[in-house]
């Protein structure tokens, strides 16, 4: 071995006996450091005794007999009112009814409750012998329902674009010109759009062609058109050109006027191609035969919804969610503007919205809420969480705070997103909460000290049981029991077998 060699190996060895004595320092100095501040503490605790117990006083504002005599009081006798469960879970406890003019939003995730609740409110509502909707999208309503609605005497209409049970004209439904611009602007969207002339312009060209197919000809006279004959119309044409040229000539001035505002536009190709585009991507749905084959002229009309005893159940199935999502919305839009409008002379209808956040945007859905309340339209929304709401407002939580402030009462299953279950715990409010604390031995003390905390807790929100809801409605907040159709099936056999 070389001296460098050997000074090299002395080098290292001496390197590696400091790095062995740094580490050993560092671990000592630790162990030092957490023994002293160890030892602190217990000096702080001479002074600061950590409490043995401590005592939480907290008034239930939810379910002491105060709150449930006032809820009884108020809620239970409705003429026409909606059903909105029973006070408690206890076999014989009070029913509670909203107004029947009254709008509700009722929010749960899945497998908490909320359809079994929903078909027992439609038992209850039939006893009124007045006529519903309802949203089927699973679909599952309908056959539950069916045996007895027919057996009270209901006509049930079954409405689903894919499976062509019964048939529905929108077209048939449109009576003044401004319902026609009004499905139009439902099918042609104007959501975060860029682009706000191809969307107008598309509009138009969907009014004219509504309009050019409503007008009368001496060949029809009494035309009764559906959009399943828009779809045959457009694709006669091999140009939009070709087809400015025949609406050009139609027998309606407002659909030549129309017409000719929009041929300004056909000397520019690409501006022209976008337009079609546009028109083309909102009506996609019409080609698909089956959904044209539900859109037949001899459909069903919503007239029927203003006679006694008829329930309609639509059933956009979530297995079909991309090809009749924009049929979907616009069905529901639609369906509030036919009853806002023919709101005088009929009985209340009730609409059962069920998983609406399914659904597309809906167009000025709402404006629509706002609208209905002397409408005779009570509304029942029925929501996963207030994220589906979002779609409905521009800024952060600003949807979920339009839908429920459109919204009377506010109901909710136990859930499992924390922000859903953050704004009924803020909703519902906070108490003054009485906290004593009790420390034991020789310093023994006793502490007390008010504090805020909410009245219900997010989590606690999160853990109620199956079928226990929340409720907020007219200044009133109460846990309430969302009880299922088959437990009030059952005790109505024993009450009959009692009886018996």
């Amino acid at each position: 071995m070389t001296e460098n060699e050997k000074t090299k190996d002395g080098d290292q060895a001496s390197q590696n006996i400091l790095v062995a004595f740094l580490i050993k320092a560092i671990k000592i100095f630790f162990e030092l450091l957490f023994a002293m501040v160890e030892k602190l503490f217990e000096i702080i605790s001479l002074f600061f005794p950590t409490p043995d117990k401590e005592d939480v006083i907290k008034a239930d504002l939810l379910n002491s007999d105060a709150v449930k005599s006032k809820v009884q009081a108020d809620l239970s006798n409705h003429e026409n009112g909606i059903y909105a469960g029973q006070i408690s879970s206890n076999h014989g406890g009070k029913k509670v009814f909203i107004e029947s003019s009254d709008r509700a939003c009722v929010i749960g995730p899945p497998g908490t409750g909320k359809t079994t609740f929903l078909v027992n409110q439609i038992y209850h509502w039939a006893e009124t012998q007045n006529s519903f909707v309802c949203l089927d999208v699973k679909p599952e309503i309908h056959e539950i329902t069916r045996a007895k609605l027919e057996a009270k005497g209901y006509k049930c209409i079954v409405y689903n674009p894919t499976s062509n049970k019964d048939k529905y004209n929108f077209l048939g439904d449109l009576k003044t010109e401004e319902s026609v611009g009004e499905i139009a602007s439902a099918f042609i969207a104007s959501e975060n759009d860029n682009n706000p002339v191809f969307t107008e312009t598309a509009r138009d060209l969907l009014d004219a062609i509504i309009k050019h197919l409503k007008t009368p000809t001496k060949k029809e006279p009494e035309p009764l058109p559906s959009l399943a004959n828009v779809y045959d119309f457009v694709t006669e044409f091999d140009s939009l050109k070709s087809l400015l040229a025949r609406l050009s000539q139609s027998n309606s001035d407002d659909v030549r006027r129309i017409t000719r505002t929009l041929k300004i536009m056909a000397d520019n190709d690409r501006l022209l191609g976008s337009i079609f585009a546009t028109f083309v991507s909102n009506m996609r749905f019409l080609r698909y035969q089956s959904i044209r084959d539900s859109l037949g002229a001899d459909g069903f009309s919503l007239d029927e919804l203003l006679k006694p005893k008829v329930a309609l159940f639509l059933q956009f199935e979530e297995a079909q969610k991309e090809t009749t999502a924009k049929l979907f919305s616009v069905m529901v839009g639609h369906l509030l503007r036919f009853m806002i409008i023919n709101h005088q002379n009929r009985k209340p209808v009730l609409l059962f919205l069920d998983e609406i956040g399914n659904a597309g945007k809906i167009h000025d859905l709402t404006g629509k809420l706002n609208t209905i309340r002397s409408r005779q339209l009570p509304t029942w929304l029925y929501w996963q969480s207030t994220e589906q709401m979002q779609k409905y407002g521009q800024q952060a939580n600003e949807g979920a705070n339009v839908i429920l402030g459109a919204c009377d009462m506010h109901m909710c299953f136990r859930l499992n997103d924390n922000a859903t279950a953050k704004w009924f715990a803020e909703k519902i409010g906070t108490q003054r909460v009485t906290k004593i604390s009790a420390t034991d031995g020789e310093n023994s003390s006793n502490t007390k000290s008010i504090d805020s905390e909410f009245v219900i807790e997010p989590h606690e929100i999160q853990q109620l049981k199956m079928g226990m809801a929340l409720y907020s409605y007219q200044g009133k907040n109460w846990m309430g029991y969302a009880k299922p159709y088959y437990q009030e099936e059952k005790e109505n056999e024993q009450l009959q077998t009692t009886v018996n």
